[in-house]
């Protein structure tokens, strides 16, 4: 199979954090090699930016229409990791590359840019993943399996939490978060920084989202935006959850964990401890099950960097989302662990019916 596919980026230069991550994640299996880029508008960051990411000066461009003109056939895939309100611009002009687009999560933030969005790209059928990197854990592949096979019995509930200190942390009282993070355009902010990783894995993990939706949005910290969430939810009129997001948690960095409960066993994972399952089981025991446990997805040589008990975490899952997208690109073949526009377009589905349920203070069908 082909490696060391060639990628440029837009954004992701070393003053932003999630770009490091990306370049560290898609080098991690030799898949991929970053060779060009646009990484920011602010010229000594963006050459400093390329030299840090040992790209050839020739090859960092100081605009947008630069980097396409002159990459546009050199490339097997441009990342997108600017702010997601640039991301409708900017996806209409990478149109013009023809090439395999990924995109740091969410994909937009509102619906009629995804409207739109989706008119543009499917008409034109192209290639375009998202990366919601919690879903390259190997044990949540695990358990997507675990589900699929009904080994906790039917789902009956489930309860996912993202609880973080972003605005009240010491931190966050010494470093302002970005301006674009402090504005609540069409959709809120903290619906694509968190609400969008919840619904995602609701849709990775069940293979389908929620037809039904109550919900309620507050502020409790000094910043005038929704910095939290509640999501009622209704799934398949059998099957109720909850979504919890917020941002002025204290003490909790990331406080991601979900529990589901089927009729024979409950299981929770938390991503402080990602390589952990534990199985509440009906006779009143308890299960521990990790990567050494494994005997349907989580126990293959790909996500086996080092053996089991050395943890696998948060880059190597962001390393297993490049390496499905290059796996999709060479075999022109779709795989389970990689989402696009059909993804993008059920989270901005349900966001829509959220916004209209706290409004009204009602249950609202989910499109």
């Amino acid at each position: 199979m082909k490696t060391n596919l060639s990628l440029g980026f837009i954004g992701g230069g070393t003053n932003s954090t999630i770009g490091k991550m990306h370049f560290l994640a898609s080098k991690l299996d030799n898949r991929w090699k970053l060779v060009s880029g646009f990484f920011s508008r602010n010229k000594k960051s963006n050459l400093a930016s390329g030299a840090t990411y040992n790209i050839n000066r020739s090859r960092v461009y100081d605009s947008l229409k630069s980097f396409i003109k002159n990459e546009k056939k050199k490339l097997d895939a441009v990342v997108l990791l600017t702010p997601t309100p640039t991301h409708y611009k900017i996806l209409k002009d990478l149109i013009k590359m023809n090439l395999p687009i990924i995109s740091e999560k969410p994909l937009i933030n509102s619906a009629d840019q995804m409207k739109k969005i989706n008119k543009i790209f499917l008409k034109k059928k192209k290639f375009i993943k998202v990366t919601y990197n919690y879903t390259g854990y190997p044990i949540l592949r695990e358990l997507k399996e675990i589900i699929r096979r009904k080994k906790i019995g039917e789902i009956k509930q489930f309860f996912f939490y993202m609880p973080q200190n972003a605005f009240v942390s010491k931190t966050s009282q010494k470093i302002k978060p970005k301006a674009w993070r402090l504005k609540d355009i069409e959709y809120p902010n903290i619906f694509g920084d968190l609400g969008s990783h919840l619904i995602n894995m609701c849709d990775f993990l069940f293979e389908k989202t929620p037809n039904k939706v109550f919900a309620k949005f507050f502020n409790h910290s000094k910043y005038k935006i929704i910095d939290n969430a509640y999501f009622m939810t209704e799934m398949d009129k059998k099957i109720f959850g909850q979504f919890i997001i917020s941002k002025t948690c204290p003490g909790i960095s990331n406080g991601l964990e979900l529990k589901i409960i089927g009729t024979t066993k409950t299981v929770v994972w938390k991503q402080d401890n990602p390589e952990k399952l534990l199985f509440l089981n009906i006779d009143g025991t308890k299960t521990v099950f990790d990567r050494s446990s494994a005997i349907y997805e989580a126990n293959k040589d790909r996500y086996n960097r080092y053996k089991p008990g050395h943890p696998s975490g948060f880059l190597e899952a962001f390393a297993n989302i490049y390496h499905d997208v290059a796996n999709e690109i060479v075999s022109k073949k779709k795989n389970n662990y990689t989402f696009g526009l059909k993804s993008s377009q059920k989270i901005s589905n349900f966001f829509d019916a959220s916004i209209k349920s706290d409004n009204s203070g009602k249950w609202i069908k989910v499109n």
